[in-house]
């Protein structure tokens, strides 16, 4: 990614040269995407001093030295003329645009005088990465991802010790996040479990769940193609920020939990969330020349469940909530469907999926 065109041009990478260097990609490195601001313990909790104060994991002088380190880099040349190359990696500028001289790095690491912009680039990757943060940090982004925003010291831990053991190796950390106890813990006794489903995966998990084609969707086209009354504050591939569409810190107003997808989850953007299961359960979204299709769910092989609704029942909250759903959700839903004639069966289900999805079990991923 360091060498990735997009991000060359995002965080100033590209043309990054000796005599001014620019430091925002060596920040959002260490900030965001590596060791974080504060050093670590292996469960992922901060380090304190004497005086019950987090310690810094870095100086601005390291920031500094990073960014010198990534001089010399520009884009690959263009494919065709005012064509700007993202196709290939970004390549050395000449040995002028990099910084020659000495630099010291994260933990008393200096690279010596004279190396050449490869050379530094990888001695730079290589200190980052062997910084004791990076397990503990990456580790518990991935798990606030993918389980629980709220992980313990001890989940955490487990997982870092993989990353640790397995210098990185996703597939094991992946694997070690999604079959740890507190991850397959299903009873619902912890009220802190979970994670608020962002708005582009609670989309994707709702027509993926319906094996929705591109027969039947437009989304791939992104929120900003959407009516407005549906777009959720996620437009994919624009975020605001560095810092993604929410910042991974986020504490929910009035509790002392964390719940980052909640700083875009809004009056608005819930209602947003209801329309759009409205549109595309009821077959609703208006079309034009960019969404010809609307997106819709094809829900005609459930009809035959209709009739047997302790039987449709079953199959959406497999299908839907991993056979999670709670007994009053269920009763409440079979309530309401069971008032829709058993003719209309296509109606039946419509309304059985819509209340499912709308429902705060589902919006909370387990």
């Amino acid at each position: 990614m360091t060498l990735n065109p997009g991000m060359g041009k995002y965080l100033d990478m590209a043309g990054n040269r000796a005599e001014a260097p620019n430091e925002n990609y060596a920040r959002e490195l260490l900030q965001l995407f590596s060791i974080g601001l504060y050093e670590l313990n292996p469960d992922g909790t901060q380090k304190l001093d004497a005086h019950r104060r987090p310690i810094p994991a870095y100086s601005e002088d390291t920031v500094s030295a990073f960014s010198r380190a990534f001089t010399g880099w520009t884009l690959a040349p263009p494919p065709q003329p005012e064509i700007v190359n993202y196709f290939e990696p970004m390549r050395p500028a000449g040995p002028r645009a990099h910084d020659q001289e000495t630099k010291q790095l994260l933990n008393g690491v200096v690279l010596p005088a004279g190396q050449n912009a490869q050379t530094d680039l990888q001695h730079a990757l290589d200190n980052v990465f062997q910084h004791p943060n990076v397990a503990p940090f990456i580790s518990k982004n991935l798990i606030q991802h993918l389980v629980t925003s709220n992980p313990s010291p001890a989940y955490v831990g487990r997982v870092a010790a993989v990353f640790a053991g397995t210098k990185g190796d996703m597939k094991s950390i992946v694997r070690a996040i999604l079959l740890d106890p507190d991850a397959r813990e299903s009873t619902g006794s912890d009220t802190q479990s979970g994670h608020l489903r962002e708005p582009v995966l609670w989309i994707t998990n709702l027509l993926r769940a319906f094996r929705t084609t591109e027969a039947t969707t437009d989304f791939v086209l992104g929120e900003q193609f959407l009516p407005h009354s549906l777009h959720m504050s996620q437009n994919l591939f624009d975020s605001p920020s560095v810092f993604n569409f929410f910042p991974p810190g986020y504490v929910i107003p009035g509790e002392n939990i964390k719940g980052p997808e909640f700083a875009i989850y809004s009056t608005s953007t819930a209602l947003a969330r209801t329309n759009f299961a409205y549109a595309v359960v009821y077959q609703t979204m208006p079309t034009n020349a960019f969404r010809p299709k609307g997106t819709w769910l094809d829900l005609s092989p459930f009809e035959p469940l209709a009739t047997d609704l302790p039987r449709l029942m079953e199959t959406l909250n497999l299908l839907l909530l991993h056979g999670t759903m709670s007994a009053q959700m269920q009763s409440v839903i079979e309530t309401a469907v069971s008032e829709i004639p058993v003719a209309n069966r296509l109606g039946r289900v419509r309304e059985a999926v819509y209340l499912i999805v709308t429902s705060p079990q589902y919006l909370i991923a387990r």
